[in-house]
């Protein structure tokens, strides 16, 4: 129980706003305003298109995402291995990407 408690503190309008504007994120409360959407134009840009989307966990709320995501580890590991460059890694990610695109 006290932990929902810290949850919802931490949720609530005006908490959440400023622990994202320290943390230069985006809100998980869909009433929570950044400052930083004022102070930089590219931020509030950006907040005004976060807005007009929907949330979803970039790894898993999206339907081939998980699937992405092991094609990005395993790149990330044969790099990490010294099997490929940083370069070669990210290209290999990419195309399986851009396969699914």
């Amino acid at each position: 129980e006290e932990a929902w408690k810290l949850v919802q503190y931490l949720m609530s309008e005006k908490v959440n706003a400023k622990l994202v504007s320290l943390a230069n994120a985006f809100p998980g409360n869909v009433n929570a305003k950044p400052d930083f959407v004022t102070s930089d134009k590219a931020f509030g840009k950006a907040f005004e298109i976060f807005k007009t989307g929907y949330l979803a966990n970039e790894f898993t709320g999206l339907p081939v995402a998980e699937d992405l995501m092991t094609q990005f580890d395993v790149q990330a590991q044969k790099m990490l291995a010294g099997e490929q460059s940083p370069e070669e890694a990210a290209a290999n990610a990419q195309k399986g990407w851009i396969a699914k695109f």
